[in-house]
Formats: structure tokens, C-alpha cells, sequence
């Protein structure tokens, strides 16, 4: 069976894919199911597996476990749904994927690893002090 027709197991929006796997930290304020989904996004990323992963735009399996999202949009005081998109779009051009892909974990990761810091990374993240990419700089 290829990629493509393999079922998707997550779909995530493009800064959830880039970032989950190099947090440090747990977001204790977001909750349990957040902290959950967090970690298996983050072990798919880091164990490079064969976990079949969507691009995609909007809110996402991670956001909808979130407290600060609601009505399908991201309400955080440090950056709403509009700003989150503008990060998204970032990161697409960064990485070189568009909404729609469908990637593996592990191929997720090695092109994340081959572009990182992207230049969001070292100028507007406002988490680069919880990311082991900035943190080993």
C-alpha cells in the first residue's frame, strides 16, 4: 500500500508539525487530552515512524483539545487564529510543503531537521526559549 493510500492518522496544521517534537516543556494550562495528543505528535515526529500525517489549514486535532479554542479558532491572548495562520504559512513556505500534503512522520522530521531554524524560529517565536532547536544555539 503507498503512502497515499494508507489511512491518515493525524492532521495537523504546519507550526504543530514543526514544533511539537522540539518542546521542552509540558503546557500544564492546556490539560490533559491537550498534553496527550501533544506527546503522541511528538513521539510520531521523533521516532521518525510511518505515521501518516496531513498538512492542513485551520484548527486541528491538537487545537481542538486546546482550552483557548473556540468556535474552530484559536483564541490565546499571544497569538489568535489570525497570527497562527500567518505563522502557518510561514512555516509551509519554510519547509516547501503545502496544505494537503501527505507525509509520513519520518519524512516530516528529516525535512524539518534539514531547514530548521526557520527564520520565525529565531525572530517572532515567542516559545524559543522551550525549544531545543533555539536552545542549542
Amino acid at each position: 500500500m503507498t503512502a497515499s493510500q494508507r489511512p491518515v492518522e493525524l492532521r495537523l496544521r504546519p507550526h504543530h508539525i514543526m514544533c511539537e517534537p522540539f518542546m521542552v516543556l509540558e503546557t500544564f494550562d492546556r490539560g490533559e487530552a491537550f498534553n496527550a495528543l501533544a506527546a503522541r505528535i511528538k513521539e510520531a515526529l521523533e521516532s521518525e515512524s510511518d505515521t501518516l500525517i496531513e498538512v492542513i489549514e485551520g484548527t486541528d486535532e491538537l487545537c481542538q483539545t486546546c482550552p483557548l479554542c473556540r468556535d474552530g479558532r484559536c483564541q490565546s491572548p499571544e497569538g489568535d487564529e489570525t497570527a497562527v495562520r500567518k505563522w502557518d504559512a510561514i512555516v509551509l513556505q519554510g519547509l516547501g510543503i503545502s496544505y494537503g500534503d501527505r507525509l509520513s512522520a519520518g519524512d516530516l522530521m528529516r525535512l524539518i531537521k534539514r531547514k530548521l531554524p526557520l527564520k520565525l524560529c529565531l525572530t517572532k517565536c515567542r516559545w524559543k526559549n522551550a525549544c531545543r532547536v533555539m536552545l542549542s544555539r
